[in-house]
């Protein structure tokens, strides 16, 4: 099942990059398959659509430190 939800997300993502819940979920989906770079990749992405949002702010820093990001947001 895991193909099929990155497969949603990659879908779902550009079509409200500025989802807060939708970053999340798929930073944590990409976190949990040891993909970390590809969850900056879409958390830095979210970050230049909405730079305004200080929960994308600390994710993308947890994530630069290497670190999970806490919980689902």
């Amino acid at each position: 099942m895991i193909e099929a939800a990155d497969f949603g997300f990659r879908q779902g993502y550009p079509l409200c990059p500025y989802s807060p819940e939708a970053v999340f979920r798929y930073v944590n989906l990409l976190m949990g398959e040891a993909r970390s770079e590809d969850a900056l990749q879409v958390a830095e992405a979210a970050l230049k659509v909405d730079s305004k949002n200080d929960q994308l702010k600390s994710l993308v820093q947890q994530l630069r430190k290497g670190k999970a990001p806490r919980g689902d947001k």
